[in-house]
């Protein structure tokens, strides 16, 4: 009985770091096939990793407008040095 609930848990746990590490490229196609079970369909993790990527940036997926996609410039970021005064 142990050998059983310690091979569950151990494939549990298999299963959840590859889902975790998986790239999204992957996810996606895999989250469509299982959510074709009824059971799985209404799955919140499931619907989310369905969805098709927004922008193709992972920085810019919060970002669902073309609006601010473009203000972002998606990735890029404006760094400002600004010299201080020495007394």
């Amino acid at each position: 009985m142990q050998l059983i609930i310690a091979t569950v848990v151990v494939l549990g746990c298999c299963v959840y770091s590859m889902w975790t590490l998986m790239p999204a490229a992957l996810r996606r196609p895999v989250a469509v096939f299982l959510m074709r079970n009824r059971w799985l369909s209404s799955r919140p993790a499931l619907q989310r990793a369905a969805q098709p990527a927004g922008n193709g940036c992972a920085g810019c997926e919060k970002n669902s407008t073309p609006a601010a996609v473009s203000k972002s410039r998606c990735g890029e970021s404006v760094i400002r040095i600004v010299r201080q005064k020495r007394n």
